[in-house]
């Protein structure tokens, strides 16, 4: 039986963190801390506010861990959504303004197919941690955020 490129990756995430530190020689960084695997970035596309589809050796969704921004999809959502996807765009061109390139840190394959990870820039910046920063992403647990009116009007007040 003949499985499409889509139902193997999202059955073996695993498979496509082994391949890409296969290809980068990546490797755990110890026995005692989640595995992850660190590869260049050569292109990043955002998505919404917490979510950047990157290419490494392949293009993949990549969510980012510990943090969640309002849904765009979801109307009492989209306006601070917007406002999120605004940060994160932000954020990817100026760290790959003049061909610099982003590295990505994946740690395993989560919900509806995407990778778990972040982004780092060429000064060691964190995209989770900028957008927090800047106040259009909570931290996140396992379930999805609930959000409030407050929040969501905080947040599209930080344009």
């Amino acid at each position: 039986m003949k499985h499409s490129p889509t139902i193997i990756f999202y059955c073996c995430g695993v498979a496509v963190i082994c391949a890409i530190a296969c290809v980068f020689g990546a490797a755990p960084e110890s026995a005692t801390s989640d595995p992850y695997i660190e590869a260049p970035v050569t292109s990043c596309r955002v998505i919404d506010g917490d979510t950047v589809e990157v290419s490494v050796t392949l293009t993949l969704p990549l969510r980012l861990r510990g943090v969640d921004a309002p849904e765009l999809r979801v109307a009492e959502q989209k306006t601070a959504g917007v406002v999120a996807k605004q940060e994160t765009q932000r954020w990817v061109d100026a760290a790959t303004g003049d061909g610099h390139k982003l590295l990505i840190r994946a740690y395993r394959l989560g919900q509806f197919g995407r990778m778990e990870g972040d982004l780092r820039d060429r000064h060691g910046h964190w995209l989770s941690e900028h957008l927090l920063a800047r106040g259009v992403v909570v931290t996140s647990g396992e379930s999805r955020h609930k959000w409030t009116k407050d929040e969501l009007t905080k947040i599209e007040g930080t344009k």
